[in-house]
């Protein structure tokens, strides 16, 4: 794994856990805008990082050179929107793809994306739902033939 693809990883995997301490609810005072960037002068940045809306929540485009890690999928009916983005913005590859639990509105576009364009690697949360999203989301990730890892509370990647 090169280094620059590592430190991607490892930003999308910190920017994961401060997504998972701020929750998916929606923000009353702020309305997201499909495809926004938080700040349009980090176009010349070699980071590049957009939110797709998707309605309840975001999913989010982490790009640096050619390559490109997705943060949780949106819904099914979503799904399509952000594969459409994806295309739109050059992306035909992500080199992972990073779930941060088992919600609908995180899990739901899986199989349209992962079908959508190539993936390189799925990390998905490191504990087992009983309910019907995870057995949902295991199933198709399996499906799909793309190699998984489970996040646990350390991940070393080489």
């Amino acid at each position: 794994m090169t280094r620059k693809l590592f430190m991607l990883i490892a930003t999308t995997l910190f920017a994961s856990c401060l997504l998972g301490l701020v929750g998916c609810g929606e923000a009353p005072t702020m309305e997201p805008t499909k495809g926004s960037v938080a700040n349009e002068s980090a176009q010349s940045l070699p980071l590049r990082v957009t939110f797709v809306d998707v309605g309840k929540g975001d999913c989010t485009l982490i790009k640096s050179g050619g390559e490109a890690v997705l943060i949780d999928t949106g819904y099914q009916n979503t799904a399509d929107d952000v594969l459409a983005h994806l295309k739109k913005a050059g992306v035909s590859r992500l080199d992972a793809m990073i779930i941060t639990h088992y919600d609908r509105d995180h899990i739901g576009g899986i199989r349209t994306i992962g079908e959508g364009v190539d993936v390189g690697a799925i990390y998905l949360p490191g504990y087992e739902g009983g309910d019907k999203n995870y057995r949902s989301c295991i199933k198709t990730v399996k499906e799909l033939g793309v190699p998984t890892q489970l996040v646990t509370e350390e991940l070393s990647l080489n």
